[in-house]
């Protein structure tokens, strides 16, 4: 009886097993193949016949309103000028040329045709130098603007560096020059 009731196991044990692979197959038959579109299928839902009087109408009032869209933001873009930070870069006193030179550039575009504007303060007394920008690889430099020792006084000055275009406007930060 003993072995008799293992045979029985081990039959129970493979018709579960059957079981559970047909149950498995089964799902499977259901997740893959009920949802079977075809090319076919899916060329019902699309629409290849001409557009409609209404579409047409619906696609020219759409393009219009886009156009009116960017003609007004044309407009009020053309107003308004953008923001840059103009730096400066280096500056030395030339004792041989007795000048003030100073550096500067934009980094915010890269275009000709703007001005830099040195403006120098101290006690009151405001001394302005400008130069036009020009383009190079990455920037727009305002190259070496030079101011003659014979305006400025000894002391210590604050100088901060402008630029003006047709479409940008910018003041760096100021700094502290020295002059001897």
């Amino acid at each position: 009886m003993i072995i008799k009731n293992k045979n029985n196991h081990k039959k129970l044990f493979i018709l579960l097993s059957l079981l559970a692979v047909a149950l498995i197959g089964l799902a499977g038959w259901f997740v893959f193949a009920g949802d079977d579109h075809t090319a076919e299928d899916q060329a019902e839902t699309i629409n290849l016949d001409p557009p409609s009087e209404a579409e047409i109408r619906a696609g020219e009032q759409a393009e219009q309103e886009a156009n009116q869209d960017d003609e007004r933001q044309t407009t009020s873009d053309s107003n308004k000028k953008q923001t840059v930070n103009p730096i400066i870069s280096t500056w030395v006193q030339n004792q041989q040329n007795n000048n003030l030179e100073v550096n500067g550039f934009v980094s915010d575009v890269i275009e000709g045709g703007g001005t830099c504007t040195l403006t120098l303060t101290r006690q009151g007394q405001t001394v302005t130098e400008s130069k036009s920008a020009n383009p190079d690889a990455q920037t727009t430099t305002c190259g070496m603007i030079v101011v003659q020792w014979s305006k400025l006084s000894a002391g210590t000055w604050t100088a901060h560096l402008a630029y003006l275009s047709s479409k940008y406007e910018g003041k760096s930060d100021s700094i502290s020059i020295e002059v001897n």
